[in-house]
């Protein structure tokens, strides 16, 4: 037996609230970036003075595109041969 509240049109069902919205971090901070990758700040901090790793500058602060740091992650994956 079906209810009534079960066949709601559509555009009632579709329709997305602000608050059922999950926008994703469009920047990360210093210790955000460490946290995700797993490093020290120093060595983040190598990482950006060797050119490895470009930064977004606003204003005063220093921030992360989350994609340059996937992209760091998958240039740094290493494939080892399997022994025995």
């Amino acid at each position: 037996m079906t209810r009534e509240s079960d066949h709601q049109s559509t555009e009632a069902t579709d329709e997305i609230r602000p608050c059922d919205r999950v926008v994703p971090k469009l920047l990360m901070t210093y210790s955000e970036a460490t946290w995700s990758l797993g490093i020290c700040e120093r060595t983040l901090r190598g990482l950006m003075e060797n050119g490895e790793l470009a930064v977004v500058k606003i204003g005063s602060r220093t921030l992360f595109d989350p994609a340059d740091l996937e992209a760091l992650k998958q240039s740094r994956k290493v494939l080892r041969p399997k022994t025995g």
